[in-house]
């Protein structure tokens, strides 16, 4: 019976420990893996965790006054922390150094969030401004005031062309970052602690002080329904990863809500108190609190909650139903929202431009400015960013493979005009320099290809079935007899080739999905080459393209040999595919590749990771090196083909020139 009342147990406390020699002020959990920590205190360091081990990975220092707030970027590659001061500092966690020092806030910094896809980050202060930063220019980018208290959250929508804060003066603000511009507010009664978008639908939810969470329409900015009030104020919010339910987080209790309608499905008692943040990982949600010194972590087994309803009730409160949030009747076209506009226009004071935007850049800070990094187990560092399965309350887990093949990627698309009264003013404090325009180009990354390409199918019918003869085919202007039994047998002479084209297809698909399942993306790559059919290729890289978290310099290294074949191809959608990689890399690579090659920092004793990235970036500035010689010669052609070749171009001269 024991037995059996263990293995039922949704939720428990895998671990407490003491994180600080002091008070721990904040703490962010990893969401790309879903095993990683990092908490803020009052001793002015950042110590990194792996879930499970109370032993401290890394400790970094740098700041000179409390860690307020800490964040992980979406690869887990990077953490950011602001202080009491309101200084930014930004840490590269395989190098160990500080990368930025960003400064601009004149108080406390209590929120902070990494671009989805470009090099920015958001911050929010005591100050009640938002500020939005290029890390790769050091300077503050937009200055958003309306805010009259300080700023609780922050969160970029999917496509990373909205940003939305919430504070303490009881409402959520949402800006178009390229335009500059509020779009609306939306209001509670009371401080707004929580904010999330869904993740492939117009849909925002809000959780407040005052015991609620909302859900607004982001085409019409309607509130679309709104919870009962809850027994203490909500404190985290969570979509579920497919977007079907809402996790919300209260004071020692977890609930499950749907939004249209309005129904709790499930609730667990959990006992973490009041919870600071959770996260998502191999079907567990992973909660972490802190008091005093001390951090707690939960885990809630998803699998065993309530996520369709089945005995859930109704709640009985009023709701909008006009309001709906429908993204199946949506064209494919609104994965791109199209340019926003505001009834108030921005404000430009030049006044408040950083100091390190005005200085020439001979004079600004150095790209590493070296703090002290302390890194205390060095086996358990590489191992925390391994995407493992759940955690067990035995110490036995169970390896459960996840299919990436099945992975949904969201996006927020069209909207309507926005025609908010607020009084609110936003500071371009970078006059008119081409900041906008890397906001807008870091969405070239966004549009991914479907899982399986169609355009490659119809490539490979097209050289391998005869062409039929239309003759047989009677005209308007024809009036002799159909003779239907010869059309069918011009139709079927060439149905064993189609087949047998398809059944290859997928064979070869089923091919590389094997190791693939295993967690082996270098062998599915290094199949689809053994394999020779450039369809499946080009199926694998479509796949990649939309788990942008998947890639590694390794894979990036695997690859580049094959995108310099596709890149020369005759067929257009290879073409394509390969500049989608190739941007891809560029993006998230091309910085790290730089700086490593350039990297002159002495380090005692033999540092195997480190040899072995020098030795994959090396290869990968080659391959890149030998693809923008193609790319130049290709950049006179014309067409929408060339306007591309052109385009990486630029990219090229950004990231590793």
């Amino acid at each position: 019976m024991a037995a059996q009342s263990q293995s039922s147990k949704r939720a428990w406390k895998l671990e407490e420990f003491v994180a600080h020699t002091s008070s721990v002020n904040c703490l962010s959990l990893g969401s790309k893996s879903g095993r990683v920590m990092v908490t803020g205190g009052e001793d002015n360091k950042v110590n990194m965790w792996a879930i499970g081990k109370p032993n401290v990975i890394m400790s970094l220092s740098g700041h000179t006054s409390p860690v307020e707030c800490v964040k992980f970027n979406p690869t887990e590659e990077l953490v950011m922390a602001g202080s009491k001061s309101g200084t930014l500092k930004i840490w590269d966690l395989d190098s160990a150094k500080i990368v930025r020092t960003l400064t601009g806030h004149k108080s406390n910094i209590q929120s902070l969030n990494f671009h989805p896809y470009g090099d920015f980050v958001a911050s929010g202060s005591l100050d009640t401004n938002v500020k939005l930063w290029d890390i790769r220019r050091k300077g503050c980018i937009f200055t958003y005031k309306g805010h009259t208290d300080g700023i609780t959250a922050i969160e970029f929508s999917p496509d990373g062309r909205w940003i939305v804060s919430s504070s303490a003066d009881s409402s959520a603000r949402l800006w178009d970052l390229t335009a500059g511009k509020i779009l609306h507010s939306f209001s509670h009664n009371g401080p707004v602690n929580t904010i999330e978008f869904h993740p492939n639908e117009f849909l925002l939810a809000t959780g407040s002080s005052d015991r609620t969470v909302k859900f607004w329409d982001l085409e019409t900015f309607q509130l679309v329904s709104s919870t009962e009030q809850e027994s203490s104020a909500i404190r985290r919010i969570k979509f579920s990863e497919d977007g079907s339910v809402i996790f919300s987080g209260l004071q020692d209790v977890l609930k499950v809500y749907n939004w249209e309608p309005i129904r709790c499905y499930d609730t667990v008692q959990v006992g973490w108190e009041k919870i600071v943040d959770f996260t998502v990982a191999s079907n567990q949600l992973i909660g972490a609190s802190f008091n005093q010194a001390n951090v707690s972590v939960s885990i809630i087994d998803i699998e065993k909650l309530n996520m369709t309803g089945s005995s859930g009730q109704h709640m009985g409160i009023t709701q909008d139903h006009t309001a709906k949030v429908d993204i199946a009747s949506k064209p494919p076209e609104y994965m791109k929202r199209p340019a926003t506009t505001s009834t108030k226009p921005s404000k430009l004071e030049t006044s408040e431009i950083p100091n390190s935007e005005k200085a020439p850049t001979s004079q600004r800070q150095s790209l590493t400015d070296m703090g002290e990094v302390e890194r205390l187990s060095s086996p358990g560092y590489q191992d925390a960013f391994t995407s493992r399965p759940k955690i067990p309350r035995d110490s036995n887990p169970k390896d459960i493979p996840v299919d990436p093949f099945k992975t949904e990627v969201g996006a927020v698309g069209d909207t309507k005009q926005s025609k908010s009264n607020e009084k609110c003013e936003v500071e371009n404090l970078s006059e008119k320099t081409t900041d906008a325009d890397d906001l807008q180009s870091c969405q070239n990354n966004k549009r991914v290809s479907s899982a399986i390409s169609s355009e490659a199918v119809s490539v490979t019918l097209k050289e391998k079935a005869p062409e039929i003869d239309l003759s047989l085919f009677p005209t308007e202007k024809t009036d002799s007899k159909i003779d239907e039994n010869k059309i069918l047998l011009e139709l079927l002479k060439d149905h064993s080739v189609i087949c047998s084209v398809i059944g290859n297809r997928i064979q070869n698909l089923n091919a590389i999905h094997e190791p693939w399942m295993n967690g082996n993306i270098k062998d599915s790559i290094d199949k689809a080459i053994q394999i020779q059919d450039t369809a499946v290729l080009v199926d694998l890289l479509n796949i990649l393209i939309r788990n942008h978290k998947l890639w590694t310099l390794d894979i990036c290294a695997y690859t580049l040999p094959q995108v310099k074949t596709l890149i020369q191809d005759k067929r257009e959608c290879y073409i394509r595919v390969a500049c989608q990689v190739l941007r891809l890399i560029l993006k998230n690579f091309g910085s790290l590749i730089k700086s490593t090659l350039r990297s002159t920092d002495f380090v005692t004793g033999v540092d195997i990771t480190r040899e072995e990235r020098l030795e994959k970036c090396r290869i990968c500035y080659e391959e890149l090196s030998n693809i923008k010689t193609v790319i130049s010669e290709k950049a006179m052609i014309s067409g929408k083909i060339g306007g591309t070749f052109r385009e990486l171009q630029l990219a090229f001269a950004t990231a590793i020139d």
